[in-house]
């Protein structure tokens, strides 16, 4: 299923079962500045980081088995230019999210990323864009510089969820601010900002109506051409 070009990402707010068998375990809304600050951005930060280890680890190494990759701290912090404290936050809230279960192995641990084997369960990573032909995601330079700030992870939650809703044919994530509010939590105001700082670290831009005909009554600022990823707009 997984080709060597992009990465791919456990989808957010995906049916995951709670370990107990009772209910479902929360999705991008669960992660809240209030209650877990840089943290939250952290954990998106690394989420992507195990992502393109994984699929690095397929490309070169010729180890990646299923849903499974091997890391250290010291992999983590290279690819997101994290110290260790944000990291162990991250990771911690990633296992409470669902979207990794983790085993220690070695000098490292063994993650599995929750769904990424499920068609429907998990998204493309532009992670030749992230990279930038560096060893660290050198797109989220801006963010990883806000952490302190809300910004980041309300930037982070929505491109998060933009990778989830990209059409794959047409490379576009078509979606309102009223569906952005009830996935991730965020206000118009938040949203607007968010937009913005991912337009200027280049993960996104609005499509112009000659590329993304409109649909019905649908806005033009709910369109969303994902940098990085294939389609007929690209």
């Amino acid at each position: 299923m997984l080709d060597t070009e992009n990465a791919y990402l456990p989808a957010p707010d995906s049916q995951v079962p709670h370990p107990s068998g009772e209910g479902f375990l929360p999705g991008l809304s669960h992660l809240r500045w209030r209650q877990h600050k840089g943290g939250a951005t952290a954990a998106l930060m690394v989420l992507f980081a195990l992502a393109i280890k994984s699929n690095l680890d397929q490309k070169t190494l010729g180890r990646r088995t299923g849903t499974q990759v091997v890391a250290t701290y010291e992999h983590l912090m290279a690819l997101t230019n994290l110290s260790r404290g944000p990291i162990a936050k991250g990771l911690e809230l990633l296992r409470e999210l669902g979207a990794i279960t983790t085993v220690k192995s070695g000098n490292g641990c063994l993650y599995t990323l929750q769904g990424i084997d499920t068609p429907g369960d998990y998204c493309e990573l532009p992670q030749g864009h992230l990279l930038d032909g560096q060893v660290v995601m050198r797109r989220l330079k801006g963010l990883h510089t806000a952490i302190k700030n809300r910004s980041s992870l309300d930037a982070m939650k929505l491109y998060m969820l933009l990778l989830a809703m990209r059409d794959r044919e047409w490379n576009v994530a078509r979606v309102s601010y009223s569906a952005i509010r009830e996935y991730t939590g965020m206000r118009k105001e938040e949203i607007s900002v968010a937009v913005q700082l991912l337009q200027g670290a280049q993960l996104i831009r609005l499509a112009r109506d000659e590329e993304v005909p409109l649909k019905g009554r649908q806005h033009r600022h709910n369109r969303y051409i994902i940098s990085g990823l294939s389609g007929k707009v690209s």
